[in-house]
């Protein structure tokens, strides 16, 4: 057993009366030569130093004695006990060799050690077996650079310090790829796919999907294309991009996320490459990056300048296209510094964005398709599940559709692990050719699971693909209400908030604070296991709910039996197509497929038996034989579907957004231009888009109809909505006879609901009540949170201008919070008004009563132009945090905040969004200008 030396022990050797403690020439010279042999070694245990025929040799009996000063515990090895020579030890240790054939002599000398990274690394440099770092993993060139540091890179044979840095820079870039890659067989005709896409013409196409079924190895495929590509191409390879949209900063909604992401990929890339066109290229998008996101804050918030909504979607969509080209234009210039290379762009997970409405997919998509269309050197490459149809790209993309590996390949795949050949086709036959299978399969050998001819690999071959289900599904979901609803929940085809609420917690027995829409949501969330059906409810992917529905009639018997009577009870109370298919469904897929027959095709129609078809093998042979009976009538062509009016109003919405994002206020009109029910979210909405195309008096006729046959205990929030853009288009006179029932119907909203309805109000309010409105919006503004305030600056001080100077708590606490960002927008909106504001603002400090305010005209008076404007706003939050009250300072603030040029008339209404449906919540900039 090996004897681990501690701290304490090494200190106790110098009580010893054999411990060496003597300064004599002879410890001296013995040390040396204790470091000497040590030079080239990393790890090594201090206690079995004696026992080396090295220290043999120079006999001493504890080597250890010597090295007090010099050794500390290895980083990564202290379990094994193991230590290693301080820096300045090693140091000192190399000075005593002058060539690395001395160094190499050394390390002979002292034999064998522990192999670790860098010891193998190491060794290899002393054997001159290490000529080209290019082709060094990521974590060989890490311990070249930890060797360097230690001072190996004295010896003129040792590579570059900077040349180190360089490839480990970039091959840290691949470290995932390695990782992903490793082991990686076969797929030569993909592989050959892959490297031709980007060897052709740009004319050619520029965009590729990859796609296959979970497991499949579309990761593997492109980490081991991605490797190729940096090994080809060497120390010329451009910079390439990868983004996964299944990761939480990316939220294709927002392509500017995307961008972001993608521009920092390229800074890390391109620095301190020597291509100074490539990094003045990258720098320039991440310039405008910043201003995007200055503008974006400004446009997002209530007030502004624009008269309609139409006009603040243009801005903001104008922003998108401006950062979409900047970026382009860096794409172009990077590939030109390579020269005219192209440049490898590749989104993972691509089903996550699949699963997205059109409405928040559409600047996505349209980002995509210039990046296409606008820049050659791009190769775009999307990887997703599913099928290359599934995913609808507006721009040409050739189909790459992976399918389980060759039988050749899985034979390599499985040899390369150690599976003798006639395993291995037993295995292939049992299991299948999928990698990810076989992986799993390989792991359950790993730990003594041993499958020989006569082993029941049917048993087997479910534990594993058990296994294979449970890690990459099951476990991939995080919120656990919905992952345990989500297991047995396969026996049901369609999830609705309905269905979780009647039939899964109630079989399920499980009590939770979620409430079923939320866990809807949630579950909607987990894209690789559930798709959206037309009518909205939730469906499980068959690739994955085939094979799991077996385990779970296996496991339990019980549970799916209550789910398929549970199902059958709840659908039984609908007599729409849907559902009866669904109930006929459930009645085969149970224990009782007969009572089917009770019912007969009056009450389960032809059209519907027909369509389960597709799903025959769900059921065992009693229901297959009570199916057969439906169907052997002639099958109508009819094809109905139908659905509820929300779900109905949900899709009209969608569709609706999509057109408004794309400038087609008609096609949103049309859209519309369906019966729509006193209490949907529709009405507000199509009241917008009249008034967007011009139309407000038929805008508010039909608004005021809406509102006249609001139903009483409907959705409040749609109320309030439909009143506010009714006000909109009314004139001034009928306008704060709309506004002031809404204000009675916001009362019980968030303050800064009441806060924007109550600014418009006072704006058009009679002048024998203006006080009165004034006075309830300065106590709505003293009920406001901080949030909201820094949020909604514009909207605050439009709100502050109209309560007026004259309240001096609620300038000191809300106007210095807002008063930050008012230069650089002023100056946006029109210099010289904002110059001529802050004249007329200093005036008002000279007549301050407080000397500190009046001595601030003097320092302002040497300040010119748009310096005075900083300077003065800066002084004027000071001294509001002051608690200052002079009402010449109150009169100055005004002013400045009566400058900017904000309006209401292009805003929706703030503060309602979380009490929204979910699907009526915006979701991006774009949309949030849209609701």
């Amino acid at each position: 057993m090996m004897t681990v030396l501690s701290t304490a022990d090494l200190l106790a050797a110098l009580d010893r009366d054999e411990s060496p403690r003597s300064t004599s020439r002879r410890r001296i010279r013995r040390r040396k030569s204790i470091l000497r042999l040590l030079t080239c070694v990393h790890v090594f245990d201090p206690a079995t130093l004696a026992t080396t025929e090295a220290f043999q040799a120079l006999r001493l009996t504890d080597p250890a004695g010597y090295l007090l000063d010099d050794i500390i515990p290895a980083v990564g090895w202290s379990a094994e006990g193991l230590w290693t020579l301080s820096r300045q030890a090693r140091r000192e240790a190399l000075a005593l060799s002058r060539t690395r054939e001395q160094l190499f002599a050394a390390r002979r000398e002292f034999g064998r050690t522990v192999a670790s990274e860098i010891q193998i690394v190491l060794d290899a440099w002393l054997r001159d077996d290490l000529h080209d770092m290019r082709n060094l993993s990521s974590k060989e060139l890490s311990a070249l650079r930890t060797l360097a540091d230690w001072g190996f890179d004295t010896f003129w044979e040792f590579p570059d310090r900077t040349a180190i840095e360089r490839a480990w820079r970039r091959r840290s870039l691949f470290a995932d790829f390695e990782a992903l890659a490793a082991g990686f067989v076969g797929r030569r005709r993909e592989l050959q796919a892959l490297h031709h896409f980007m060897d052709q013409p740009a004319a050619s196409g520029r965009a590729m999907i990859v796609s296959g079924v979970g497991g499949v190895g579309k990761s593997a495929l492109i980490s081991r294309f991605v490797l190729d590509l940096s090994e080809e191409r060497q120390d010329r390879a451009p910079p390439f991009i990868y983004l996964a949209l299944d990761d939480p900063a990316l939220d294709p909604a927002e392509p500017y996320t995307l961008l972001a992401a993608a521009a920092s990929q390229l800074h890390i890339q391109v620095r301190n490459s020597g291509e100074f066109y490539a990094e003045r290229a990258v720098d320039d998008v991440r310039q405008s990056l910043e201003a995007y996101m200055r503008e974006r804050r400004g446009r997002k918030q209530r007030g502004s300048r624009a008269e309609t909504q139409r006009v603040r979607l243009a801005y903001l969509r104008g922003s998108d296209l401006e950062l979409g080209r900047a970026f382009n234009r860096m794409l172009a210039e990077i590939s030109e510094s390579y020269e005219s290379q192209p440049i490898l762009f590749i989104i993972d997970t691509f089903e996550e964005a699949t699963y997205r409405s059109s409405s928040d997919l559409f600047l996505f998509y349209e980002t995509l398709e210039n990046l296409v269309r606008e820049v050659q050197a791009l190769r775009l490459l999307l990887i997703g599940r599913g099928r290359p149809e599934e995913f609808d790209v507006p721009f040409e993309a050739r189909p790459l559709v992976l399918g389980d590996l060759a039988r050749r390949d899985a034979h390599a795949f499985l040899a390369q692990h150690g599976v003798a050949n006639r395993l291995a086709e037993e295995v292939i036959a049992s299991f299948g050719r999928n990698p990810l299978t076989l992986k799993l399969l390989l792991g359950a050998m790993a730990r003594g699971e041993h499958f020989t001819r006569d082993a029941n690999l049917a048993v087997a071959g479910e534990e594993v693909i058990r296994g294979y289900l449970y890690r990459r599904i099951l476990d991939h979901i995080h919120d656990p209400v919905v992952r345990s609803l989500a297991h047995p929940g396969m026996v049901l085809r369609r999830i609705t908030p309905e269905i979780i609420s009647d039939v899964m917690l109630t079989v399920y027995n499980l009590s939770t604070d979620q409430s079923p829409e939320l866990i809807f949501e949630e579950l909607a969330k987990e894209h690789t296991l559930v798709g959206r059906a037309p009518d909205g409810a939730l469906t499980f992917r068959e690739e994955i709910r085939v094979p799991m529905l077996r385990l779970i009639e296996k496991d339990q018997p019980k549970l799916v039996e209550a789910l398929h009577q549970a199902a059958v009870w709840y659908y039984a109370r609908f007599g729409d197509d849907t559902s009866r298919e669904e109930e006929l469904y459930h009645r085969l897929a149970g224990a009782e497929p007969e009572s089917v027959s009770d019912f007969g095709s009056s009450y389960f129609p032809i059209y519907i038996a027909v369509r389960l078809l597709a799903v025959i093998d769900d059921f065992s042979s009693r229901g297959r034989v009570e199916l057969s009976r439906l169907i052997d009538f002639e099958v109508p062509g009819e094809d109905l579907e139908a659905a509820d009016t929300d779900d109905r109003d949900r899709r009209v919405a969608q569709r609706v957004y999509s057109a408004l994002r794309a400038d087609d206020y008609q096609a949103a009109l049309e859209a519309l231009d369906i019966d729509i029910e006193p209490g949907s979210a529709l009405a507000p909405l199509r009241v917008r888009v009249l008034k967007e195309l011009g139309e407000p008096e038929e805008a508010a006729v039909f608004g005021h109809y809406h509102i006249d046959y609001f139903p009483p205990f409907a959705n409040r929030i749609r109320q309030a909505e439909l009143m506010w853009f009714v006000a909109q288009c009314d004139p001034d006179d009928l306008a704060r006879v709309t506004l002031r029932q809404l204000a009675q119907v916001v009362e019980s909203l968030s303050p800064l609901t009441q806060v924007q309805v109550l600014t418009a109000l006072v704006l058009v309010e009679d002048p024998d009540l203006r006080s009165q409105r004034i006075e309830e919006l300065t106590n709505a503004l003293a009920r406001i949170s901080l949030g909201d305030t820094v949020r909604e600056g514009k909207l605050i001080r439009l709100a502050l201008v109209q309560v007026g100077p004259q309240k001096p708590d609620l300038w000191q606490d809300l106007g210095a919070e807002t008063i930050d960002d008012l230069p650089q927008i002023l100056l946006e909106q029109d210099e010289a008004r904002a110059i001529g504001a802050a004249q007329a603002a200093v005036d008002f400090l000279g007549g301050a009563t407080t000397e500190w305010l009046r001595s601030i005209t003097t320092e302002l008076e040497i300040a010119s132009g748009t310096r005075s404007l900083y300077r003065l706003c800066s002084a004027l939050a000071r001294a509001l945090r002051q608690g200052l009250r002079d009402p010449q300072l109150l009169a100055a603030v005004w002013t400045m905040f009566k400058a900017e040029e904000t309006s209401l008339h292009a805003a929706s209404l703030a503060g309602i969004d979380h009490e929204r449906d979910l699907w009526e919540r915006p979701s991006s900039a774009a949309s949030e200008a849209v609701l």
